[in-house]
């Protein structure tokens, strides 16, 4: 062995850098984040597919609420028998819609005071009474505001 090859700083002389390794890049990325992107892109899918059904289901009640309101004012500026026959009429289409029973729109007396009665306590007996088979009286008793929001709680708590 020569002298200079045991001098400390000629061994120091032969030692290469020291390099950190490189930065991984943002691609491709891990497997766990492809999963994450995979299930969060399903639930947002399954999401958006419930919402669009649920409101497909449930248009009918958005409608039947919307003529319900006109109904209401109409029959609260002045009461009369074609009103209390279109909001009954509104009923019995709401409630073959929800059931999926074409016989109730021409369900009458005690057939239809039963299924105005089946959602319990939210009618009164006489409401139901004036529904079932008022609007075929002559004189007829009014419907108070408190009556006609529970007819609007009927149809929005009418469910298949």
């Amino acid at each position: 062995m020569t002298p200079t090859s045991l001098d400390p700083s000629a061994l120091l002389a032969q030692l290469k850098d020291v390099h950190a390794p490189p930065t991984p890049g943002l691609w491709p990325p891990a497997i766990g984040w492809w999963l994450l992107t995979l299930l969060v892109v399903g639930v947002t899918v399954f999401s958006v597919m419930a919402l669009v059904r649920w409101r497909r289901r449930t248009a009918w009640r958005r409608l039947a609420l919307r003529e319900f309101e006109q109904l209401q004012r109409s029959y609260l500026q002045s009461a009369s028998l074609k009103t209390l026959t279109d909001i009954s009429g509104l009923l019995k289409r709401c409630a073959a819609s929800a059931l999926n029973q074409p016989t109730l729109l021409s369900a009458t007396g005690e057939q239809w005071a039963k299924y105005l009665a089946e959602p319990a306590e939210l009618l009164q007996p006489d409401e139901i009474e004036l529904l079932a088979d008022g609007h075929y009286q002559a004189n007829c008793p009014k419907l108070d505001a408190a009556a006609l929001k529970r007819i609007e709680r009927w149809i929005k708590r009418l469910s298949p």
